[in-house]
């Protein structure tokens, strides 16, 4: 599953994750960016993808863990809270779960999962987690900003292979 989604962020062959560039938004999981690439060393496992916006980054495990680090604002980190991390933390949200695809934008984040199933966390002003616009009451309630993942309803036998996500909108392909 090695792919680069970002020209910042690499992968090695043997998992480890390397950054370079501005670390303003703790992006690149580390205080402080350079101009040549740095081994990052808070995943503990092989990373084996990476998607990445101007906030915050996500790295997926050859497990399928998810790992994420930057700007906390609006749930985009979706680790259950607003609070920015200079460093990678674990989406405990998804523990349980085998991740094979993220997609990322500035403000919200996708995940698919080995069955099929999306999950979706940020900023849903425009309705681009997927979930139905903000409002609603009780447990279908769905928030301007969900600050952990939620699973997409997705049509009967739908299996999700991966996503993409936009500024105001994502993607996604069965």
């Amino acid at each position: 599953m090695s792919r680069i989604l970002a020209p910042y962020i690499k992968e090695s062959k043997h998992g480890a994750l390397f950054a370079w560039g501005t670390a303003t938004s703790f992006q690149l999981g580390e205080r402080e960016g350079g101009k040549t690439p740095t081994q990052v060393g808070q995943v503990p496992t092989s990373a084996a993808l990476v998607a990445t916006s101007n906030m915050h980054t996500v790295v997926v495990t050859g497990a399928g863990s998810v790992w994420t680090s930057g700007v906390g604002s609006g749930g985009r980190l979706g680790l259950g809270s607003n609070s920015s991390q200079a460093a990678f933390h674990e989406v405990h949200a998804l523990r349980s779960l085998r991740v094979t695809w993220v997609a990322v934008s500035d403000n919200h984040s996708l995940a698919v999962i080995d069955s099929g199933a999306v999950f979706a966390w940020g900023c849903n002003r425009f309705g681009q987690l997927g979930l139905g616009p903000p409002g609603g009451k009780g447990a279908a309630a769905v928030g301007e900003f969900e600050l952990a993942p939620r699973r997409l309803l997705l049509p009967t036998k739908t299996c999700i292979v991966s996503a993409g996500a936009g500024v105001h909108h994502s993607v996604l392909v069965s």
